[in-house]
């Protein structure tokens, strides 16, 4: 049962195992550059650390208690970091493919077979198609924006 959720910009949603959506976040991290590291570490925290309590559906932070849970929604990332987050997952399928021929080649299709997904989605997006034409939601339903601005990156754009 898929547990971990990624909202793309038209509301349509890759969804995996807890575990899956986890290897998939942390391969894009590892390919956002230091000099956009506040928000590495904002994609950061949406993973659980050595000190959270699992819960299966999501896990409570230990710091504070509060209950976080795997879904991250795009439209809540401001422009740029939403650019980041692309690139990122695109070189991060480019660098599992070079090394395709490593000791843990099943580990390393199973995430490009969820990386190469998640930017199908993506492409379709660009084309304009409908968010029905590829997601992981029940057929025609995309998810309701929240209006939320979430992570780095907001206080530096302005209305004009």
């Amino acid at each position: 049962m898929a547990s971990g959720f990624i909202i793309l910009e038209d509301g349509r949603c890759w969804a995996r195992r807890w575990t899956f959506f986890d290897a998939v976040i942390e391969k894009i991290c590892e390919r956002i550059s230091d000099g956009d590291n506040e928000f590495k570490v904002f994609l950061e925290s949406a993973l659980p650390n050595e000190n959270d309590i699992e819960m299966g559906w999501g896990f409570i932070r230990d710091t504070d208690k509060e209950t976080v849970v795997r879904t991250i929604d795009l439209r809540e990332f401001a422009p740029l970091n939403r650019i980041l987050f692309w690139k990122a997952a695109q070189t991060a399928l480019a660098a599992l493919y070079q090394n395709k021929k490593d000791k843990n080649s099943e580990a390393n299709e199973t995430l490009i077979f969820g990386l190469q997904l998640l930017l199908k989605m993506h492409k379709r997006i660009t084309k304009g198609e409908s968010p029905n034409t590829l997601t992981d939601w029940r057929e025609g339903y995309s998810e309701p924006e929240t209006g939320n601005k979430k992570g780095p990156g907001w206080e530096t754009i302005s209305l004009k």
